[in-house]
């Protein structure tokens, strides 16, 4: 199944000790290229990273991965325990931007599109089943609405 996803691969950076930090979104994302997605970046901003899965393409942050949803899914499971308890939930302003994509989705015609599922660690919007993430008129709608997904703090837009 595809997702757009934001926040939930890696999460708000805990505090690093003397010795450095074996888990948190650093410690995670080293654990990701360490288990085959070398081109996973860093985080930046002290917020979670903005992460998209979709047939075919992982994208983190606006740098699109060359790893398959699956591989990237490997590792992530991998990873998982090196992503700490997080920072939290995600902001208003990121709940409120992921409202807005996903109302902009419907209202570019793709009707059953959901809203996101706000979690303790970040935000998630699953395509539904029955949609084809590849069409043409989700493909036009994405295109349309892409400037509203959330971005977190220190993400550059556009990636």
């Amino acid at each position: 199944m595809a997702a757009v996803t934001a926040g939930c691969a890696a999460r708000a950076p805990a505090a690093p000790t003397a010795q450095g930090a074996s888990t948190g979104p650093l410690a995670f994302a080293r654990c990701m290229r360490a288990h085959g997605v070398p081109d996973f970046p860093d985080p930046s901003g002290g917020g979670p990273q903005a992460l998209q899965v979709r047939p075919g393409k992982v994208t983190v942050d606006g740098v699109t991965l060359r790893e398959t949803p699956a591989q990237f899914e490997t590792a992530q499971q991998a990873c998982q325990p090196t992503e700490g308890q997080g920072g939290g939930p995600p902001s208003p302003q990121m709940v409120a931007a992921a409202d807005a994509f996903s109302a902009c989705m419907r209202s570019h015609g793709v009707t059953n599109f959901p809203d996101p599922t706000v979690t303790a660690h970040g935000l998630n919007i699953q395509v539904p089943p029955g949609t084809d993430p590849n069409s043409a008129p989700f493909q036009a709608a994405q295109t349309a609405c892409q400037s509203l997904l959330p971005r977190p703090a220190g993400a550059k837009a556009g990636g």
